[in-house]
């Protein structure tokens, strides 16, 4: 029995073939494969030499016997498949089928050898395409491969060099300043080339603005304790430090200078207040922090939440200010809750 069987490329180009139905043409593909296990010459015969059925081919096709029929008298038909006496055959299946021993294919391969011309040392081969012949020209030996082996080591390492001063370029001096400043924020290490791509950018966009590299440590002050993230005791990263940086001034800005924005020959409106007035906006202010302070004496639970929550979110910044704002907070919890059962003993009494 084979274990295999060879078909020409060009069967797919079969018009014959293809005129056929899919099912046919299938069954005429798995047809080769079951006359390479009957090993007879192309031949549907079982091992004692007698035929096999169209029964018995429907089971080796894994169709019905309906089918199998139906696509046999299709092949024989368009004479892709011989019957005779009833023996399916499948023609010229010998030559594709040829399976060539391992000596004989050494024979064919020392004959080849033999036919190109003798030359001494290596060669280059050309083949004719007008004919069988071919031209045989000497080359020039290789280089020692000793050698050939340092040059290429000598290139690798060129490579790496020009990649190492493409990834860490000299930096100038005022680079260099902001370099370390941010790296020291950061908490980075300078000498990792893992991070000194990201502090080398961000060091390259503040190089030409008209910044201290000083403002960088009140930068660091404000991201603790503005920023959640800070407010967290994560340190920024590269990046974060030139996305945030814009709102970072335009804090400070408004703090110094009031309103970050104003109009050409902006004036303050000067607004002549008598004492009437403000008395009476003292009044407005003292009502609604008592309507406030009410309402939080009727719901307790909600504004003792809030308040501990804040304490929460500051004990994770971990800072010398969120300690004060936690001492703070503490007390306003301590003085309400006083004030609470103060106010709950009061709507006891009748």
């Amino acid at each position: 029995m084979k274990h295999w069987c060879k078909l020409k490329t060009d069967t797919i180009n079969n018009e014959t073939l293809f005129e056929l139905p899919e099912s046919a043409q299938l069954c005429y593909y798995k047809l080769h494969a079951i006359a390479a296990m009957c090993d007879a010459g192309g031949a549907l015969v079982r091992d004692d030499g007698s035929p096999i059925t169209t029964k018995g081919l429907a089971f080796r096709l894994h169709s019905t016997e309906e089918a199998t029929g139906y696509n046999i008298a299709a092949l024989v038909r368009a004479k892709l498949v011989n019957q005779t006496d009833g023996i399916i055959s499948l023609p010229d299946f010998e030559c594709e089928s040829t399976d060539y021993t391992n000596a004989e294919r050494q024979r064919r391969f020392r004959e080849s050898k033999k036919a190109l011309p003798s030359v001494t040392g290596p060669v280059t081969v050309t083949p004719d395409e007008n004919s069988n012949a071919v031209t045989v020209t000497p080359v020039t030996p290789l280089r020692n491969t000793e050698e050939k082996r340092r040059e290429e080591k000598k290139k690798e390492e060129k490579k790496k060099e020009v990649f190492a001063q493409s990834a860490n370029p000299p930096l100038s001096n005022r680079r260099g300043l902001f370099f370390a400043k941010i790296a020291d924020i950061c908490k980075l290490p300078k000498d990792s080339k893992q991070h000194s791509k990201s502090i080398n950018a961000a060091a390259l966009w503040f190089e030409p603005k008209q910044i201290d590299p000083s403002r960088l440590d009140d930068f660091s002050e404000w991201w603790f304790k503005n920023d959640w993230r800070g407010q967290k005791g994560e340190h920024p990263q590269p990046g974060q430090i030139i996305s945030e940086w814009l709102k970072f001034e335009s804090n400070v800005t408004a703090k110094q200078s009031g309103p970050l924005f104003k109009p050409r020959n902006y004036r303050r409106p000067q607004v002549e207040s008598t004492a009437a007035d403000r008395a009476a906006s003292e009044t407005e202010i003292d009502n609604a922090l008592a309507a406030k302070h009410a309402a939080n004496l009727a719901n307790p639970t909600a504004h003792i939440a809030k308040l501990t929550q804040r304490i929460q979110t500051a004990q994770r910044a971990n800072t010398p200010d969120a300690q004060q704002y936690i001492a703070r907070i503490q007390a306003d919890l301590a003085e309400f809750k006083a004030q609470l059962a103060e106010y709950q003993q009061t709507e006891v009494q009748p």
